[in-house]
Parts: C-alpha cells; structure tokens; sequence
C-alpha cells in the first residue's frame, strides 16, 4: 500500500494548478499565492531572491530562475552557470549575516514545477538539526515588518550581487 498524504499537504495542494507556474506569477506580476510569503532581496537578468516569511531557521530565503525553467538542464550554459553562481552567493551571504552552523541547499520542483532553491539556515539548536526541515509541520515564525527589512538588510550587506 502506498502512502496516503496528510490533510495538510492536501490542503496544500489544491491551492496548485499544473497550467499557472507561481514563480512565473511573482516574477512577472508581483502577485500570486507565493507573494504573502516571500519578500524581494535582491535581483539580477537571471535570477530573483526572496526572504521567507517563515524565519524559524534565521535567514531562510529561496531564489528562483527568471527563465522559467522545469529543470536546472533545460536552462542554457550560460544561464544556468549564472543563475548557479547566484546561488552560491546568496548562500554565503546569509551565512555570514547569520553564522549558520551548516547551509542546506534544496532544489525539489515536484511541488512548484519551476528552477528553485530553498536555502535554509541550520543550527545545532533547531529541533529539526539532524532531519530536514520538511520531515515536521511547525507553526511559521512570523515576524515584524522591522525585522523583517533588518533580516533583508543583514543579508544585502554580504551579498555580491
């Protein structure tokens, strides 16, 4: 017998149609369901960055291909190695701003079907340390629009691009 999936994430994904990409919705329009949890950081030609909302792991942020894009492959050299280097950076950046005891680096695309990471600061106090942070529900750690601008601050301070 297969796994049935929980209430929540059925929830989750009636909110999903197959014909309307959410990253191409954001990028394109501003709007869309991802908009009331992702805040715009930083952007070049070939990718565009988010802080998340849900700031249980400080500096929790995703960035996302411009070029919509159902795989890393399908997007040309030169786009792909931008868009990765991109990556990286960000990554560093929110290490530096936040001292993550370790970075996690996600790139899943079976829920939301366009090029994106997730990256996710650890720490060795989170309760989750040893598992990833998709294996628990928890409640958002939602802030204040002050500390939320000083977190996107924090992270553009380290941020080269």
């Amino acid at each position: 017998m297969r796994p049935q999936p929980s209430t929540k994430t059925l929830e989750i994904q009636a909110g999903f149609k197959e014909d309307e990409c959410q990253y191409c919705q954001l990028i394109e329009a501003g709007s869309g369901p991802l908009s009331q949890w992702l805040i715009t950081l930083a952007a070049t030609p070939t990718s565009i960055a988010w802080l998340h909302k849900d700031q249980l792991w400080p500096g929790r942020c995703i960035v996302a291909a411009r070029q919509h894009a159902t795989e890393l492959f399908l997007l040309g050299a030169e786009v792909r190695q931008a868009h990765l280097r991109e990556m990286v950076s960000l990554a560093e950046a929110i290490q530096r701003a936040f001292a993550a005891d370790k970075m996690n680096y996600e790139c899943l695309g079976n829920t939301i079907q366009h090029v994106h990471w997730h990256l996710i600061p650890r720490y060795s106090w989170d309760f989750l340390w040893r598992r990833t942070v998709w294996e628990e529900p928890h409640d958002p750690e939602l802030l204040g629009d002050s500390e939320y601008e000083e977190r996107v601050e924090r992270i553009r301070a380290h941020l080269s691009w």
